[in-house]
């Protein structure tokens, strides 16, 4: 059996391994009734009291990823370090789903973790490889990365899917360039997101919790913030993946912003819940989620690493990014009439 091949059925099973274990403890946990269990109320987007938190396996299913590779002398960076980032965001996360914590404390841990993992993944041989303005930015684009995933929580398989979106398109990305350790931890998070869904889609029998949903912003975003680094591949390919999220979330922040709101209070302001507000499905929405992706995000990032060219790339990124806001505004206008009509124009 050839290295590759052997290396292709060792990441297939060990998906598979990761998607029964997240699905298993996220079974049990709900059926023990050991989770906090999330109520209705003017902001949810659910009718029945669900627990929250069970997104537990998949955290545990990257956190064990990490030091097993580094253990076989494979993980490319600081494992501790780059564990620690993440153990801070999921625990946090996870107190919060217990107990809400104050927004400023949430908020601090959260630059905590992204600025440890922004000094792993640009350690070099003399100090950081980008200058200190750039890794500023970067601190910046992995806290919102935590932020932006957690609000994006909030429908049936909305998240899960998108992170097994994330999951197979960095997996293929890396190790198309030879990093199979960085591959393997991003299809092994798709492969546990995967099997949460068979508790979270099309029907919530348990939800995921800020501490797997943070977790899982800031681990793909360090995937991502790896490869930039790494030169492995670009921005334009980061952000075409990432295109659905993050055009929904960003331009529902930035709206709320100039409209003078409350922008850290939970809202039902982003296209998703706008989307089921009307009156369209959980499933339908994941599914329109997903077919931007296949059908949107997947030809365009084929085209960028086609072609090779940073300039034609940044032309398509640019292309996908402004047709994601028009389709936002196009499907928030959509939405308006329907929701007035269903909400008793509240």
């Amino acid at each position: 059996m050839s290295p590759v091949l052997h290396l292709s059925v060792l990441s297939i099973l060990a998906a598979l391994v990761a998607a029964t274990l997240s699905a298993m403890l996220a079974w049990t946990l709900a059926r023990r009734r050991w989770l906090p269990v999330d109520q209705p109320g003017p902001r949810s987007s659910h009718a029945q009291p669900t627990p929250r938190g069970g997104g537990l396996g998949i955290v545990l299913v990257g956190l064990a990823t990490v030091p097993a590779l580094a253990w076989a002398g494979a993980w490319p960076v600081r494992s501790g370090a780059f564990t620690g980032s993440l153990l801070l965001v999921a625990g946090i996360g996870f107190l919060d789903d217990w107990s809400p914590r104050p927004a400023l404390l949430r908020l601090l841990v959260h630059l905590a973790a992204a600025a440890l993992m922004v000094w792993v993944l640009m350690q070099g041989a003399f100090g950081l490889r980008w200058p200190l303005w750039q890794c500023a930015l970067a601190l910046l684009v992995l806290a919102w990365s935590i932020n932006l995933h957690n609000f994006m929580d909030g429908s049936n398989g909305l998240l899960g899917w998108q992170s097994v979106w994330y999951g197979a398109t960095f997996a293929v990305l890396l190790a198309r360039e030879g990093e199979y350790a960085m591959a393997a931890f991003s299809l092994l998070l798709g492969a546990a997101s995967l099997g949460f869904l068979t508790m979270n889609w099309p029907r919530a029998r348990v939800f995921m919790g800020d501490g797997a949903s943070g977790f899982l912003g800031l681990a793909f975003a360090g995937v991502a913030l790896f490869g930039l680094v790494q030169r492995l591949f670009g921005l334009a390919e980061c952000l075409v993946i990432a295109s659905a999220f993050l055009v929904d979330a960003t331009a529902t922040l930035l709206l709320r912003v100039v409209r003078g709101e409350r922008f850290w209070q939970a809202h039902r302001e982003h296209l998703y819940q706008h989307l089921l507000r009307a009156g369209c499905s959980h499933l339908r929405v994941s599914l329109l989620y997903l077919g931007w992706n296949l059908l949107v995000a997947l030809p365009a990032l084929v085209l960028i690493r086609a072609t090779g060219d940073t300039a034609s790339g940044a032309v398509t990124a640019t292309a996908v990014l402004l047709l994601a806001l028009a389709v936002w505004t196009a499907g928030r206008g959509w939405c308006r009439p329907r929701v007035l009509q269903r909400e008793g124009g509240a």
